[in-house]
């Protein structure tokens, strides 16, 4: 969302594409084509979207084997810029505005390449230094979702091991990791109350049938304040400009066998908040779940 000229940025994952919005009005402004389509007919897919309000670029990522980034210039006639081989499944996307540099996410030797915003060259990386060994069989790591705290530090969850990675974003080295649990997936950071959100899904790509949750870490301590169990499959974060609201979607379950698959179910919005009502669900504040 660019909310000071209110405009929408949708990703089509599937055909590798982004559409741009009226916010006020719904109505699609522009339609930019990112992802290539190949011989075969497959076109490149795209994942996650970050906007630079300052500048109007907009960054999205291709969680291809080599990892691809397109920076959108919606102020030069949404002119395409394309950064190939950032890193294997170039993912999950942080963007720092006071330090003009873009966090992308993956596997391989360097988890996370960081970028220059502006110019997109590539200034430096940070890494676990679990992986020795290049290609996607050797990586130890799958860096899926960042979030950024503008205080210096990093924030990653990581599909392989369904922790929460905490990194010094100065020197690249690692502050912790928290274990959060099986099918890991979003975080974000809320400078207010100083708390950090993950979702997990409990379930992988050989297990289905799990459930997860919503976790609540200190961001302080990076102790584990609580745990909610959520509806399947708990999936992306999103909290309100004063904190007090944490938005969270949950994906119907695709699989036909799954326990809690329903023809024609339709995926939810999830509403936590964070006000004085008395405590609830492990010590979170009360959920309420809004459904289309």
């Amino acid at each position: 969302m660019d909310h000071g000229n209110g405009r929408l940025y949708v990703g089509h994952t599937l055909s590798g594409a982004v559409s741009i919005l009226d916010a006020r009005s719904g109505l699609v402004l522009d339609h930019v084509q990112l992802g290539k389509t190949d011989a075969e007919g497959k076109t490149e897919h795209i994942r996650m979207i970050e906007v630079d309000e300052a500048t109007g670029r907009v960054f999205v990522s291709s969680p291809s084997r080599s990892g691809t980034v397109w920076i959108v210039d919606t102020r030069n006639g949404n002119a395409v810029q394309r950064i190939d081989d950032i890193g294997l499944w170039a993912a999950g996307l942080a963007h720092d505005t006071e330090r003009s540099r873009l966090y992308v996410s993956g596997g391989g030797i360097e988890e996370i390449a960081v970028l220059d915003s502006a110019t997109g060259e590539r200034v430096s990386a940070i890494s676990t230094g679990d992986t020795t060994e290049p290609g996607a069989e050797a990586s130890r790591h799958f860096l899926l979702n960042l979030a950024l705290d503008p205080g210096g530090r990093l924030f990653a969850t990581d599909a392989s091991t369904g922790r929460l990675y905490v990194f010094d974003i100065e020197t690249g080295g690692t502050i912790a990791s928290v274990p959060v649990g099986k099918g890991i997936l979003d975080t974000v950071f809320n400078p207010q109350r100083n708390e950090i959100y993950v979702t997990w899904r409990g379930a992988g790509h050989e297990d289905h049938e799990g459930t997860g949750g919503l976790a609540v870490i200190d961001g302080t301590t990076l102790e584990l304040r609580s745990r909610i169990d959520l509806p399947v499959h708990p999936n992306s974060l999103a909290v309100s400009p004063d904190g007090n609201l944490l938005f969270l979607t949950v994906k119907r379950p695709l699989d036909k066998q799954h326990p809690d698959y329903r023809k024609g179910a339709s995926d939810t919005v999830m509403r936590v908040t964070n006000d004085n009502a008395p405590p609830a669900r492990d010590g979170a504040g009360p959920v309420t779940e809004d459904k289309d």
